[in-house]
């Protein structure tokens, strides 16, 4: 019997005694997934829902398949999947398919950190041609990223220093330079900083020489290696009391890391959302792609965003900000999404004043009729959603900032490459956290509150509105 006849026939039989299990796109899903692991064909699978819903797609494959079969996802999940979801399936599966050999062993689980390192330093943790579910697809590029950073430590400079002791002054001189130059940025809220170019200079006249002499520490030398490539981010975090830094290096594209991995293996990559750009960003060629929108019945949400709104870098934007949360706040629970910190802080501090207790920043406990005031990623990087809000406040939308370094640098990357950094970059982003910051309130059919004018007046605000489908647009809220 066909692996996907099986899956559907196993999962079906699962969902008729689990009636509360209401996602209608698991049994197609589990299909295509028991499929691409039979024959060993890669694909990418946006699900339009949480990782906790479409779980049961690619787990009821996986146990049943008579291949090995590796799962990366989440560390997060790990505990969970491993001593309740996976046991339960397991346990079913015996009481209804006594001819299927379920064993756990064949059935591997690692993060997506540890599998890159594995597929790029060739570690041989896991074999070639194991096929690999991977989870979470909207987060691989950040992720990749991630690993493929360099961190310069204060140890690494005291680990050089005792390697190349002739060199101690240059050594010293350059460090006194680089923690001056960073004392010259005020403080914000990132706590990283862009280096002058002239101290990136004398940091290559550094490198280039100890390395000419032999003197580069195995740590330095690799952080020069990746320099020289070119195309990196290159930036710095300051400890401003003890005036310790380090320093940071990424490359701009993870993409020509990827493609030499994916290869080596049939991998089913799954996501809530994927970005029509990520086969280019992460590298992958020749895979078939699908899309599943959420249930436009189930998952139906409201939209309000009064269109006579103050631009948030007005000076009445602010004021206009109370007055209409103010309005908005009923008996029901509600989420006000605020990255900016003195705005963040402000609003807790006056809406406090008047709702007592209700109010609550970045805490998981609250009161049903609670208002929780949070920042974009405390509440999108849950590993999952604990609360399902009737009302989401976006307060702005979440753009990148241009003043953080590392997002400067990227944008000047997509300038040099005279390639849209607005909707190439910043705009994909700021989507992906919108359409990840909605999933809680699907489940209660809610209503979102955009006050960002920008979505009524600019020309991308149709497609934040599309991302956000499905979804009906109200006037008001009365």
């Amino acid at each position: 019997m066909l692996l996907e006849v099986q899956v559907h026939a196993l999962l079906k039989a699962y969902l008729r005694e689990h009636r509360d299990i209401d996602w209608p796109h698991h049994l197609t899903i589990a299909r295509l997934v028991a499929r691409g692991l039979r024959i060993g064909r890669s694909s990418l699978i946006q699900t339009g829902t949480e990782v906790e819903r479409y779980s049961l797609s690619y787990l009821i494959p996986a146990l049943l398949t008579t291949e090995n079969i590796l799962l990366v996802v989440p560390e997060a999940w790990q505990v969970k999947l491993l001593e309740q979801d996976i046991p339960h399936l397991q346990n079913w599966l015996k009481e209804h398919q006594s001819e299927v050999e379920l064993s756990q062993s064949k059935l591997m689980i690692t993060s997506f950190p540890n599998w890159l390192s594995d597929r790029l330093n060739h570690l041989g943790h896991f074999p070639d041609s194991l096929p690999t579910v991977i989870i979470q697809a909207e987060d691989l590029e950040t992720w990749s990223r991630q690993q493929l950073t360099l961190d310069l430590t204060p140890q690494d400079w005291l680990e050089q220093l005792q390697q190349a002791n002739s060199q101690q002054h240059n050594i010293t001189t350059v460090k006194v330079k680089i923690t001056q130059n960073l004392y010259q940025h005020p403080p914000n809220p990132y706590g990283c900083y862009a280096l002058d170019e002239s101290i990136q200079i004398e940091l290559e006249s550094l490198w280039d020489n100890l390395g000419s002499l032999g003197l580069l520490s195995p740590v330095m030398e690799r952080f020069w290696r990746q320099w020289q490539q070119g195309e990196q981010i290159f930036w710095a975090s300051l400890q401003r009391e003890t005036g310790q830094f380090h320093l940071f290096l990424a490359p701009h594209s993870v993409a020509g890391y990827l493609s030499q991995i994916w290869t080596r293996q049939p991998v089913v990559i799954m996501g809530q959302f994927i970005d029509k750009q990520i086969t280019a960003t992460l590298g992958l060629e020749d895979i078939l792609q699908l899309n599943f929108a959420p249930d436009a019945q189930r998952e139906l949400i409201q939209l309000y965003s009064p269109a006579r709104f103050p631009f948030p870098n007005t000076p009445e934007f602010q004021f206009a900000l109370y007055r209409e949360i103010n309005k908005l706040i009923t008996n029901q629970g509600l989420v006000i999404l605020v990255d900016d910190l003195p705005l963040k802080g402000q609003l807790a501090a006056i809406l406090a004043s008047e709702y007592g207790s209700r109010v609550q920043v970045e805490t998981q406990d609250l009161p049903t009729n609670g208002i929780l005031i949070s920042g974009w990623e405390f509440w999108c990087e849950q590993a999952e959603p604990f609360w399902s809000p009737e009302l989401l406040i976006m307060v702005t939308l979440p753009l990148p900032s241009l003043e953080h370094p590392v997002v400067a640098s990227r944008v000047n990357y997509y300038k040099q490459k005279r390639q849209d950094w607005f909707r190439g970059y910043l705009l994909p982003t700021a989507l992906n956290k919108m359409q990840k910051a909605i999933v809680p309130l699907r489940n209660s059919q809610g209503t979102l509150v955009i006050l960002d004018n920008r979505v009524n007046y600019r020309s991308y605000g149709d497609d934040i509105i599309k991302a956000l489908e499905p979804c009906a647009r109200i006037n008001n809220l009365s």
